[in-house]
């Protein structure tokens, strides 16, 4: 019994653990560190597909795969406009405060 909890809590542990598309997005890691993941999905036993176990969409999964830099330009894209939508809310709160 007390190895099916852990084995649960393990689980959702890895569940938590953000993807690769999160830790790119939020700049924690480079584009170049998708092989590490890939080769983490390949040797671990993951019962996630491989575009779920990275964060990608179907969509974006053909574009890693076609390998001509077009998921790290879309990546690149989605980065900057999160950050450009966070600098508008913290200058709209700025504005608020004054």
């Amino acid at each position: 019994m007390r190895k099916a909890i852990l084995k649960s809590q393990r689980r959702k542990e890895e569940k938590l653990k953000p993807n690769f598309k999160t830790q790119y997005l939020q700049g924690d890691i480079e584009f170049e560190d998708v092989t590490n993941f890939i080769h983490l999905w390949h040797t671990g036993n993951s019962k996630e597909s491989l575009d779920d176990f990275l964060g990608l969409t179907k969509d974006e999964m053909q574009l890693l795969v076609k390998g001509d830099g077009s998921l790290k330009r879309k990546l690149n894209q989605l980065k900057s406009q999160k950050i450009a939508g966070s600098v508008k809310k913290a200058l709209k709160n700025l504005i608020q405060k004054t």
